[in-house]
């Protein structure tokens, strides 16, 4: 009579457990794309993370100028669970710290250095965007947002606060020339 040897278990298990290792490897596999920025500086290969509201969702892996030599191009590799944020509407921008009068903002990469932020948006699905170089009005922040039109600038910038009667009501998004000047 002739029976399998246990011995011959030893390499189909070893088979079984290559196969399932290899299934796992082409499901979780992140998903590469391509992101053009205006400049490199603060960004590292392998470094730099992508975070969406303080969660990692990516890692930039390469960084190339691009073929026009107007800017650079990043190839991030994206966490399978957030494939569905990639589409049209999406944007990209580095977040630096910032001091101004207004205040400091992105002090916590002065620990972990820069990384680049995310906002998911609408439309079809794309594996190629072009970063935004400051930080978008986020939609979904809340309080009540107003369009102010003037003559001069002044001493207003990004940050600066608000005030109704010496008390900080609220702060400038954002600024920028009216298309009528």
């Amino acid at each position: 009579q002739r029976r399998l040897s246990l011995i011959w278990m030893l390499p189909l298990l070893a088979a079984g457990v290559g196969l399932w290792l290899l299934y796992r490897g082409f499901v979780d596999a992140p998903i590469p794309v391509t992101v053009y920025f205006s400049s490199g500086e603060g960004l590292q290969e392998g470094k730099t993370t992508v975070k969406y509201k303080g969660i990692t969702v990516g890692l930039l892996k390469k960084l190339k100028v691009a073929e026009d030599l107007t800017n650079v191009a990043g190839t991030i590799e994206i966490k399978k669970g957030a494939k569905k944020s990639l589409n049209t509407g999406t944007v990209f921008w580095v977040v630096r710290p910032e001091v101004s009068l207004g205040g400091v903002s992105g002090l916590e990469t002065l620990i972990t250095g820069n990384y680049i932020g995310i906002e998911p948006g609408e439309g079809e699905p794309t594996r190629e965007f072009h970063a935004l170089d400051n930080a978008p009005l986020l939609e979904h922040d809340t309080g009540l947002s107003i369009n102010l039109i003037a003559n001069t600038l002044g001493a207003i910038h990004a940050g600066s606060p608000v005030l109704y009667r010496k008390l900080a009501v609220g702060r400038i998004q954002n600024y920028s020339l009216s298309a009528e000047d």
